[in-house]
């Protein structure tokens, strides 16, 4: 699976931040706060799902918070 940028920086994100909700991946990624619901906001919801589907990120506590996927050895 190719990463764009936007999937790398959440990636990065959660390297140094291990669990964050989508509003919180949002902010950091675009400086600022963002809506709820609002285009960034959706954009962030996206590129984690596509993620979590790629294996690289999984949700905690049920959709609320998110976190690198540990690599199986």
């Amino acid at each position: 699976m190719r990463l764009g940028t936007q999937q790398k920086k959440i990636l990065t994100i959660l390297q140094t931040h291990p669990s964050l909700t989508i509003l919180e991946v949002a902010n950091k990624i675009h400086g600022r706060n963002v809506t709820v619901g609002g285009k960034e906001y959706n954009s962030i919801c996206r590129s984690l799902h596509i993620l979590e589907i790629g294996g690289y990120v999984e949700k905690q506590i049920g959709q609320i918070r998110w976190l690198l996927k540990k690599k199986s050895e």
